[in-house]
């Protein structure tokens, strides 16, 4: 798997090897050596005379991919060539065998001059370009080093093809064969059905491991002629430097399963690399990689040297492929190759050129590149959207996009939530061809409450709160009463109209999302605006509330009150998803039931009982989760309260309330799948002395917390080879360990009915119910007067 971070990607870059070989008796006509290379024409593909493009090319430094537990993912592939110096320090831990296959010959290394020098050099530094300790493009291959060559360096048809036998039988997942005219000798029927024919053993979790057929990738050199590989007069001479698909009696079936190398220069073709020329089915497969390259020699264990030719590109290529096959094991040789094809760079100029070939109207690009520059970096990145699916399967119809997947947790669980790292750790997405990416969620996953945010919305509704009018009563008729908080400029923040006849009383009301519910009975005894509020907090972002309650006594000493109140907001979902700022809580809607029993204890004293039900859509405590981390449609939470009410004098009154909480939630069809045992409490205590013309108010209130609670999470972390799912569940406990505590002494003072003097000190302790947070203070005096 690939680890995504907030672009959903970590950048890889393995590479691989190429060589090729003739149709009888073949030179070694792949790749020209450090001695120079052929100039024989690349037509107006060449880098002859052209300005050097400032660009910067795909890179091609050597990577590694690891497993889940950091050790390298090992893929077993095969380089076939003339012959290789196994002790080189390149090889050192990175060949997993050796293998002659011409003739009696039982050593791969090169014969040796009366001076001890080698006879001929060629599969060292293609094998070391493919998978060596340091100029190896790829830090995964385990090479098979299979020599083809003869006493004299000859390869021959016949022994390329025990090569690959051998290559097959070991596994190798990927051939490289940087030889000459590998499309005649590789169109053999029994050639061809044994590249097909090599499995992947996917481990399972019971120990067992399932097989799939994935077939070997080969990548071939395109040869060092300048030559048009299409060219339609061929020659009998020339027989071998030229591809006819049509020609094919076997090779045509594994077609997608083989990639042709071509060299470049800068953005270019290098002059002396053969080309696609203008048959579509070879520029399908042809992609370019640099000419040139310095690699291991085999002269000594720690030679290098500089190498011209397609050979050295094919590596390149090839390591690439091995790359993803270590990415993805479960990608088959057609899925490998044709990811690299289709992310291949076509920055260059030759794409904007429509007058190649034969009759000038071909696009320069496709004609002397094929695909273009690999790329192995945009390989990796996904195609398409990174979704995690619903369902079981990998290709699923209900699918949730990664980018739009985001929660924000709301005040109530500590402006964040402490088990995501354990929940989600190791989830993984996937992309159009079901490859797997590790997913990053820590930057979709966090509070949606800023305690700077709030002070501020706070401070602000108490510029309005805190005006001449404050709280206005108006009696209607007997027992008909109506009262209202209106800002300055006249825009009604609460109201509430009640109905009293005999023993009962009835109720409406209403207020703003952020302002207090004004049947809330603490501080009812002061008209002083406070910047705390009792209020849940997840209400602030409602539009308007609106409700009915009513309260019947039963006898002198007890009643029973009813009480409703519903509220919603109506904001597109699409329109704040993923800001920098909150994410609002779009479509999400609370209702609130409550029945209490209530008995005066005395002429002073009444105390409070009820029982209460929040149901949420779309939300839990006021979060929000979309895409994976829904949070499912709906969710309640059953509340038991207790209340006091203590008239100390006529002026003089104290209230306190405390509510618990017990609730769950069915998840949606995210990761989140349940939180069981969701607990919750706050509690609130005020003092209020009412004067004629000054008013005092003191209160302690504790915001609404989760204190504990269970939350379950169904998280794809893999996925078999059929396309299943592989999902972890887990389960982890959710709470928060602080307890903000907000102090506020509010002052009121009005000398006359036109002006009022309001002065308001807060502290808060463990803010967003941090323990380890420091203290907060805010503070507000406001002066008004009405004219």
């Amino acid at each position: 798997m690939i680890s995504i971070d907030p672009e959903f990607r970590d950048r890889f870059r393995p590479t691989f090897v190429a060589v090729a070989v003739s149709a009888a008796i073949v030179a070694l006509s792949g790749c020209a050596s450090s001695g120079g290379s052929s100039s024989n024409g690349g037509g107006g593909g060449s880098d002859n005379g052209e300005e050097e493009d400032t660009r910067v090319l795909p890179t091609y430094d050597q990577q590694a991919i690891l497993d889940d537990d950091g050790d390298t993912v090992e893929v077993q592939v095969a380089v076939i060539d003339a012959e290789f110096r196994p002790s080189h320090e390149e090889f050192d831990g990175r060949v997993s065998g050796t293998k002659a296959v011409a003739g009696d010959r039982d050593s791969v290394e090169a014969t040796e001059d009366d001076d001890g020098n080698p006879d001929y050099v060629h599969g060292t530094p293609v094998a070391a370009l493919l998978g060596g300790q340091e100029f190896g493009i790829s830090g995964n291959a385990r090479m098979e080093l299979i020599a083809a060559a003869d006493d004299h360096g000859t390869v021959f048809s016949g022994y390329v093809r025990d090569g690959v036998a051998h290559a097959v039988d070991e596994g190798a997942r990927v051939i490289n064969a940087s030889l000459g005219d590998q499309w005649s000798t590789w169109d053999y029927e029994e050639t061809v059905e044994q590249i097909q024919e090599v499995t992947y053993e996917k481990p399972q979790e019971d120990g067992e491991s399932e097989t799939i057929e994935v077939g070997t990738a080969a990548v071939f050199a395109a040869g060092n002629d300048g030559n048009n590989l299409s060219k339609d007069d061929v020659t009998e001479d020339g027989e071998g430097e030229y591809i006819n698909p049509d020609d094919f009696e076997y090779l045509g079936e594994v077609w997608d399963q083989i990639l042709i190398a071509g060299g470049s220069h800068d953005w270019k073709k290098h002059a002396s690399s053969n080309y696609p020329g203008q048959d579509e089915e070879i520029q399908d497969r042809f992609l370019v990689a640099p000419f040139t390259a310095r690699s291991a020699t085999n002269t000594d264990d720690d030679a290098e040297g500089m190498f011209r030719g397609t050979s050295f590109a094919s590596p390149r290529i090839a390591g690439m492929v091995t790359g993803i096959i270590a990415q993805w094991p479960h990608l088959d040789a057609s899925e490998a190759t044709g990811r690299l094809l289709e992310t291949a760079s076509q920055e260059s100029e030759l794409y904007e050129e429509n007058d190649c070939g034969p009759n000038e109207d071909l696009n320069c690009g496709y004609y002397y590149l094929g695909q273009g520059h690999a790329d192995f970096e945009a390989a990796l990145e996904p195609k398409g959207d990174v979704v995690q699916p619903a369902g079981e399967q990998v290709e699923d119809d209900e699918s949730h996009d990664v980018q739009e997947s985001y929660a924000s947790w709301s005040h109530a669980f500590g402006n964040g939530f402490q088990a995501d790292e354990e929940l989600f750790d190791g989830a993984v997405a996937f992309d159009e061809l079901g490859r797997d990416y590790r997913v990053d969620l820590s930057g979709h996953h966090a509070g949606g409450f800023a305690l700077d945010t709030h002070v501020r919305q706070r401070l602000e509704t108490h510029l309005g709160n805190a005006s001449v009018a404050g709280d206005e009563s108006i009696e209607i008729a007997e027992g008909v009463s109506m009262a209202a908080r209106y800002t300055d400029s006249g825009e009604l923040l609460t109201g509430r109209f009640d109905m009293e006849f005999d023993d009962t009383r009835m109720s409406a009301f209403g207020f703003q999302g952020g302002e207090e519910n004004p049947m809330e009975t603490v501080l009812e005894g002061a008209d002083t605006a406070m910047l705390s509020s009792t209020t849940p907090q997840f209400t602030h972002s409602l539009d308007d509330v609106a409700g009915v309650a009513a309260e019947v006594g039963l006898t002198d000493t007890f009643s029973i009150s009813a009480e409703y109140w519903s509220g919603r907001s109506d904001e597109d979902p699409a329109e704040r998803m993923l800001s920098e700022d909150t994410v609002g809580l779009s479509d999400y809607g609370v209702d609130r039931q409550d029945v209490a029993l209530h008995m005066q204890a005395t002429d002073d004293l009444r105390l409070s009982l009820g029982q209460g039900m929040l149901r949420e859509d779309n939300g839990m405590l006021g979060s929000r989760g979309y895409g994976a981390l829904n949070l499912g449609d709906e969710h309640e939470l059953h509340v038991t309260s207790f209340g006091a009410e203590y008239a100390v004098s006529d002026r003089l009154s104290v209230t306190g309330q405390y509510e618990y909480g017990q609730g769950r939630m069915d998840g949606g069809a995210g990761m989140i799948r349940s939180i069981d045992n969701l607990r919750t409490e706050q509690a609130t205590l005020g003092v209020a002395w009412d004067g004629d013309d000054h008013q005092v108010a003191l209160m302690a209130n504790q915001p609404m917390r989760v204190t504990g609670g269970e939350i379950e999470a169904s998280v794809p972390v893999g996925r078999t080879v059929d396309g299943e799912v592989v999902r972890e569940d887990r389960t982890a406990s959710i709470g928060t360990d602080g307890r903000q505590t907000d102090i506020e002494l509010g002052y009121s003072f009005m000398p006359d009915r036109d002006s009022r003097f309001n002065a308001n000190l807060l502290y808060m302790d463990q803010p967003n119910h941090d323990p380890n947070a420091s203290g907060e203070w805010a503070g507000a005096v406001t002066y008004a007067v009405r004219f």
